[in-house]
């Protein structure tokens, strides 16, 4: 059975919604302000080991208010 965004800690409010561009100001390995985007219809992060993918990732759920920790969870049992 699929987890539904309730039990991820993300609001179904926030999971219609569509990101643009998102600026962070040192968040992990993001030193001082970056302007991230514009992002399109269809996104794909991609990039070696150590790049920052899931530091990006991790910024877009700290927004949404999604708990890093039980999405990863979750994403380990599929």
């Amino acid at each position: 059975m699929e987890p539904v965004p309730e039990q991820l800690g993300i609001d179904w409010q926030a999971s219609n919604g569509c990101i643009d561009r998102l600026e962070v100001n040192n968040f992990k390995s993001y030193r001082g302000v970056q302007n991230i985007g514009p992002f399109k219809s269809f996104t794909a992060v991609v990039g070696p080991n150590g790049s920052g993918k899931s530091n990006l990732m991790d910024a877009i759920s700290f927004v949404l208010g999604v708990r890093t920790a039980q999405l990863r969870g979750s994403l380990k049992e599929l």
